[in-house]
């Protein structure tokens, strides 16, 4: 099926805006805009832009797909426990509280969920709620069918205009001022990073900087080193025409990994004739917006809905089920009571009379405090969460542990905690000296009840004067788990 579809992106304080149509693995560009803006220009710009082309805009039944290049999610991983489809939304909202940096309610996330023969995990993308304040404005003005993420978007275009592959692979692409990695599997999005350098920063003279080659290729290197899921699997960067370019490849085989470059079949786009006579560089320049067009056809449970606030038509694909407060709990747990007082004795006509009005106030009373809640939402709740409690990892006796041990001169800069998998954590440490690294390793391999403590190669940033390195252990719950197959099989809409 044919789809015609506005998409706008802003990366790099630049607009890039398409009229096209798009249908699985091909795309005709009937008009194409850059522009150079502020963001607080750029709804402005993207609406005449749209006008131009498409009356049917105004009257609503011509909406655009967007992105902005400031929404950059953290992505992590939820084991899923063994919970029936109507209670996923419960487990993960539940394990999520372990998780993000800030309570729920201060973040915006969306998830997928994949499956493998070890059970299912969700991939979760989140980012600070005070991001959508700032979009909003913007947002509200175009009037969005969906507001996706540029890592998305890339994907998108990977899997349809170059060769798809169902295997799990890193995709990089480097844009004027960011470098984007995203972790692709089963042609969807499965977690990624971006790189405050690109291609400005890169091509700055004759030859390739290389002093920024190497520190981006080290970074490239650290992402993806240090995800279990991706670390021995293909990187492909999309090919920059500029001749140029194939340096940082080689800066990056020199890091043992596995890479390769890759260019879209040009044949799948269709351009207009200003834009068709290098259609390889027209393509790299026009991959976002492109992707953004690819990623408008695929299934809402394939898709990260960070915003759905902000859409033309607001549709919460995914109830964000959060912990409730004190008064809710007081109701369930006396509406519990009677229901369990005469349930465990006999009950003469007139008690149940009494029991039933007792029971109808309670449920009158919830459901003006919570009017989007019911008693039943509830029970299930508190099911869901007899059966995630077991499966939780002891965070805080972690926490405590790595506060205790961690000395003033290395800093944390993240911690990956999953059930079944070793902790890692993401560090750095001020100068030179790799003993500081060493000793700090050490610490962890003398304390008891600690095994299999690893350190990752350090790299060093000669221009922060900074060593980052990557230290794994296990520790009580956090402990490998053997698994025959990959993780992420792609499953069908939760």
């Amino acid at each position: 099926m044919t789809k015609t579809i506005f998409t706008l992106s802003y990366q790099d304080k630049q607009l890039k805006a398409l009229w096209a149509k798009f249908r699985a693995g091909h795309a005709e560009v009937l008009s194409c805009l850059r522009q150079p803006c502020h963001e607080t220009d750029l709804a402005a710009a993207g609406r005449e832009f749209m006008q131009q082309h498409s009356p049917d805009h105004q009257t609503g039944h011509v909406r655009p797909i967007i992105c902005f290049d400031r929404i950059r999610p953290a992505f992590y991983e939820i084991p899923l426990p063994p919970v029936k489809e109507d209670q996923v939304e419960s487990a993960i909202a539940i394990q999520a509280e372990t998780i993000l940096p800030l309570p729920p309610d201060r973040m915006r996330f969306d998830w997928k969920t994949f499956a493998s023969t070890n059970g299912s995990n969700a991939i979760l993308a989140a980012v600070n709620a005070s991001l959508q304040d700032r979009i909003e404005a913007t947002a509200r003005s175009l009037q969005p069918d969906h507001i996706l993420l540029t890592a998305e978007a890339i994907t998108a275009a990977a899997v349809n205009l170059f060769d798809a592959q169902d295997s799990p692979r890193t995709v990089i692409y480097i844009a004027a001022k960011t470098t984007w990695i995203c972790f692709v599997n089963q042609g969807q999005l499965a977690g990624g990073a971006c790189c405050d350098a690109g291609l400005d920063d890169l091509l700055m003279t004759d030859s390739i900087d290389r002093d920024i080659a190497e520190q981006l290729a080290q970074d490239i290197f650290h992402t993806v080193s240090t995800h279990p899921r991706f670390k021995d699997q293909p990187v492909e960067i999309i090919q920059c025409p500029d001749a140029r370019f194939a340096m940082l490849a080689d800066y990056l085989a020199t890091l043992s990994l596995n890479v390769k470059m890759i260019r879209p079949y040009t044949e799948r786009v269709t351009l207009p004739p200003s834009e068709s006579v290098q259609a390889d560089s027209a393509i790299y320049d026009w991959l976002i917006p492109l992707g953004l067009g690819f990623a408008g056809l695929a299934q809402p449970a394939n898709r990260f809905e960070l915003f759905p606030a902000l859409h033309y038509q607001p549709q919460v694909r995914k109830v964000k089920i959060h912990a409730p407060g004190l008064g809710i709990s007081l109701v369930a747990a006396l509406l519990m009571a009677v229901v369990l007082i005469f349930s465990s004795y006999g009950k003469t006509i007139a008690q149940c009379r009494i029991a039933d009005r007792q029971i109808e106030s309670l449920e009158k009373k919830f459901k003006e405090m919570y009017p989007e809640s019911s008693p039943e939402q509830w029970h299930s709740l508190q099911n869901t969460r007899k059966t995630l409690n077991p499966m939780r990892p002891d965070i805080l006796e972690l926490w405590g542990l790595l506060h205790e041990k961690t000395p003033q001169n290395i800093q944390m800069n993240s911690i990956t905690c999953i059930h079944g998998e070793p902790v890692r954590i993401y560090a750095q440490a001020g100068g030179n000296d790799k003993k500081v690294v060493y000793d700090y390793q050490d610490i962890f391999i003398a304390l008891k009840g600690v095994e299999k403590v690893i350190l990752s190669p350090i790299t060093y940033n000669d221009k922060e004067k900074r060593q980052y390195f990557t230290l794994s252990f296990e520790y009580g719950p956090f402990k490998s788990v053997r698994k025959k197959t990959s993780i992420f099989n792609q499953v069908s809409d939760i």
